[in-house]
């Protein structure tokens, strides 16, 4: 335990396997190795550990099954964290960070109204909790309250001073009110605790861009090429304009898909004929916005004798003219921003469709998950990311061979369906002034 305390991992595994070849079934030494394995990333042999434990000790269950939770979630396994999450609660419902750890599976699903059900019972059980504050403010935040959210984020801090990531969701909110003097300000206090974010360096980055400030971004550019092309993500849109590199525009994309396999549950698919070939347009952009100025003629113009168009709606916080006139243009329209990810999933799927259209990408509050396990047999990625997405389950992206020339395929894991001329859609009813 010395050895962990100090930092040095590695001779703490030593000593503990030791003390197991001494006392093979002693459960103090196997919960300590477990983890110390978790902290090592070793998620595997942790995992074994920690179900022999299991095996041995019948009183301390509930904290096993936590630890256990914690592993899969640090994977990326969402469905399982919450399985073993929801049966350490069972056994111990008095325990606040289970409930907060639950609830940040429930806000990486898209579920807000039960990870705020979590947090409502974890701070019911501790007032004081960091992690709780802080997961509430990210709830206000999805939520765009965002007045809540600071104040939750602020307390979070106050709780724990280093808490870098409250630090870097204020900054992220001030960013989107446009705030950016106040944006940068936070981002560097996030950084400064850890340097090693990069998403809080690409935000960083990009809030000066904002601001003109090419100096500033001069002054850090020696760690572009760095950002999010290794263990740690980052919102590729970010810096997608600092850096003209294919290759590590591509990086950036697989190491968000990479994190997306151990949370697939290949659910089997099965599609019957259609009488019209069914397609599904899914956005959170279904207002006046660039995405539809460009596409509502493509909506208007489908063949619908031989097309059936269905919209999918992540986000209801805008309706204008626009949706109007979208919700005219399509067979069907749905309203799903109050649907977690596999919900929508589950919903689209029940419509049958033959092919699914991704309008959002990796542009602000994507929900690329609800395709993990298909919600048609063929998947477009489309207009409102200019890349690839890096995930497998997407079959094609529409491109040109001017914004994708045949040397660059490569960096695509979709197929190209190559438009002549332009890829790029626009309204055909559009009056534009007369220019004298």
């Amino acid at each position: 335990m010395c050895y962990k305390l100090i930092g040095e991992f590695d001779s703490a595994q030593k000593y503990f396997e030791k003390g197991l070849e001494l006392k093979k079934d002693n459960f103090k030494i196997m919960v300590n190795l477990a983890n110390l394995l978790k902290d090592k990333k070793d998620f595997s042999k942790s995992l074994e550990l920690y179900k022999k434990c299991i095996e041995l000790n019948t009183y301390n269950q509930w904290g096993i099954y936590y630890n256990i939770g914690l592993v899969y979630q640090l994977q990326n396994n969402i469905k399982e964290a919450i399985e073993n999450y929801e049966i350490s609660i069972k056994m111990n419902p008095y325990q606040a960070d289970t409930y907060t750890s639950l609830s940040e599976c429930m806000l990486d699903s898209n579920d807000l109204e039960s990870a705020y059900k979590l947090l409502q019972k974890s701070h019911k059980l501790e007032q004081n909790n960091f992690r709780t504050l802080h997961n509430l403010g990210l709830y206000y935040k999805y939520r765009n309250q965002t007045e809540i959210a600071i104040e939750c984020f602020e307390n979070s801090i106050k709780l724990k001073s280093n808490n870098y990531q409250s630090y870097y969701n204020l900054g992220i909110i001030y960013g989107n009110n446009k705030d950016y003097l106040k944006s940068i300000f936070f981002l560097n206090k996030s950084i400064e605790i850890n340097n090693t974010f990069h998403k809080a360096i690409s935000k960083k980055l990009h809030k000066h861009s904002m601001l003109f400030d090419w100096d500033e971004i001069e002054k850090h550019s020696h760690l572009i090429p760095f950002l999010g092309v290794g263990e740690e993500t980052i919102d590729p849109l970010t810096i997608l304009f600092l850096e003209d590199n294919p290759e590590n525009e591509f990086k950036r994309a697989k190491n968000i898909g990479s994190k997306c396999w151990a949370s697939r549950t290949l659910i089997p698919f099965t599609k019957k004929p259609n009488k019209r070939i069914k397609i599904g347009y899914f956005s959170n952009c279904f207002f006046t916005h660039p995405e539809m100025l460009l596409l509502i003629g493509v909506l208007e113009k489908h063949d619908k004798n031989n097309f059936e168009i269905i919209a999918y709606s992540l986000n209801n916080r805008i309706r204008d003219k626009m949706t109007k006139r979208i919700k005219e243009a399509v067979n069907s329209f749905h309203e799903l921003s109050h649907y977690d990810d596999r919900q929508v999933c589950q919903f689209a799927r029940k419509d049958n469709l033959d092919i699914a259209i991704y309008l959002n990408g990796y542009t602000e509050n994507s929900r690329y998950n609800i395709f993990m396990d298909k919600v048609a047999p063929i998947q477009i990625n489309f207009l409102g990311y200019p890349g690839s997405l890096g995930l497998d389950f997407f079959d094609y992206i529409i491109a040109d061979k001017i914004v994708i020339p045949e040397t660059f395929k490569k960096f695509y894991t979709e197929n190209v369906i190559y438009l002549p001329n332009t890829y790029l859609p626009t309204d055909n009813k559009k009056m534009f002034p007369i220019l004298l």
